[in-house]
């Protein structure tokens, strides 16, 4: 590794001394104005499920979310 790698570390409670940090659970409050949700369009759609494909055909035994459900089965309104 190179200088400054050996403190790298994904662990976002560990600061880069290597100690414990204390973060308090940040409360949200419930009144606040929904998501604004972007619902991809018919293209997005099609990129997507191609790259899905691909990445399935990619993996000998097939990818995990193309195992038992369908696609959006789960995802009722």
């Amino acid at each position: 590794m190179t200088g400054g790698q050996g403190a790298l570390s994904l662990d976002s409670s560990v600061d880069a001394s290597g100690m414990r940090k204390h973060e308090e659970i940040r409360r949200i409050d419930s009144d606040r104005p929904a998501l604004r949700v972007i619902e991809p369009n018919v293209e997005e759609m099609q990129l997507h499920a191609e790259r899905l494909d691909a990445v399935d055909k990619a993996c000998a035994a097939g990818a995990v979310w193309r195992r038992g459900k369908q696609a959006g089965e789960d995802c009722q309104d």
